[in-house]
């Protein structure tokens, strides 16, 4: 079995709430793992050039407060999360990384870490 890496993993936004379709909040720690991981490719299919999706592919139109900068700490605190669960199944950890390889390819992905 291989496992999801993700450089900066220490940097876990322990604040970050996520904002379900009823409006109510819950944090990453607090999500089922499937949860976690649908989740983060719902908004990594939603928001990324169709070349780039993954797996199932569920198109939504998102409410005004879904903003870029909000999408873009859920998927960090969605993805640290995940990195830190024993329970991802193969398919998953294939699609994961395989969004992580689109994002080494666009150079979009940094490794903030001091050595």
């Amino acid at each position: 079995m291989h496992s999801l890496k993700i450089p900066d993993r220490n940097a876990l936004v322990s604040s970050f709430q996520w904002r379900k379709k009823g409006g109510a909040k819950i944090s990453p720690c607090d999500m089922e793992t499937s949860h976690l991981f649908y989740t983060t490719r719902m908004i990594w299919n939603n928001t990324v050039q169709s070349s780039m999706r993954v797996g199932e592919i569920k198109l939504y139109t998102f409410s005004p407060e879904y903003t870029p900068s909000y999408m873009k700490l859920a998927v960090r605190a969605l993805l640290t999360e995940l990195a830190s669960r024993p329970d991802l199944e193969e398919w998953m950890l294939d699609e994961l990384n395989e969004m992580l390889q689109h994002l080494r390819s666009a150079n979009l992905l940094t490794d903030d870490r001091k050595e």
